[in-house]
């Protein structure tokens, strides 16, 4: 993912500076958030719909994207959606029909808005931010939400996605260490799982049934596997 993550940075990077040339935004316009979110929110649209190009019209659900409106930013300040859409990674395929560059885009900006909304969901949850600080380091926090892990199914599945996602991006070290944690710490099974390449370095696991679970290439650093029962074939 970090390809796609420069990749997307530096597209948003030159959009925003034409349209800075253009004199359409002022500097501190948070014109690379907006870029961002309508990639994202556009991309889960188009494969909830199984997707993956549009011809926008007044029927379609999607069609939002390609009307003519002004949006709101954040900061209160107004800017035309065109403006928007002119900066994210499309191509248009004949006269009215879209599509990202390519269908890896595609999937690319709809995984980085399933990954955001797993953390978002978590963190609301728990009351607090996932990827913030170690919750070994935290253990009267650790005990007050592990219940809440325990009786939320839901809950857990956002974990174990939470897990998968920091294969990809080690900035998740800490949401991958406090996901597990929780995890085995709410008494969910965690045998027989690929675990390989996953990030949870000062991750809990001491006294967890742990048989089948596949940790090559996972960054186990200094994590507690006391009485940990381990084995792989």
């Amino acid at each position: 993912l970090h390809l796609y993550d420069e990749f997307a940075q530096q597209w948003f990077k030159r959009q925003r500076t034409k349209l800075l040339d253009a004199q359409h935004i002022k500097f501190d316009t948070p014109i690379l958030d907006a870029y961002s979110a309508y990639s994202k929110k556009l991309a889960e649209g188009l494969l909830q719909h199984n997707l993956t190009s549009i011809e926008p019209n007044p029927e379609h659900p999607l069609n939002w994207f390609f009307e003519e409106q002004d949006i709101e930013l954040p900061t209160q300040e107004k800017i035309k959606l065109s403006y928007i859409r002119a900066g994210v990674p499309l191509m248009q395929i004949g006269q009215n029909h879209f599509a990202f560059l390519h269908k890896s885009l595609l999937e690319y900006f709809a995984a980085r808005q399933l990954f955001e909304s797993a953390m978002a969901e978590a963190s609301l949850a728990l009351g607090l931010g996932l990827n913030e600080k170690f919750l070994v380091d935290e253990p009267d926090t650790l005990k007050f939400i592990v219940d809440q892990v325990r009786d939320n199914p839901a809950l857990q599945q956002t974990l174990f996605r939470i897990l998968e996602e920091t294969k990809h991006d080690p900035r998740l070290e800490k949401a991958g260490s406090n996901a597990i944690t929780l995890l085995h710490k709410a008494g969910v099974v965690l045998a027989n799982r690929d675990f390989r390449g996953i990030r949870i370095p000062k991750a809990n696991l001491s006294g967890a049934f742990l048989s089948g679970c596949d940790f090559r290439e996972a960054d186990l650093r200094e994590v507690k596997l006391e009485a940990a029962a381990l084995s792989y074939t």
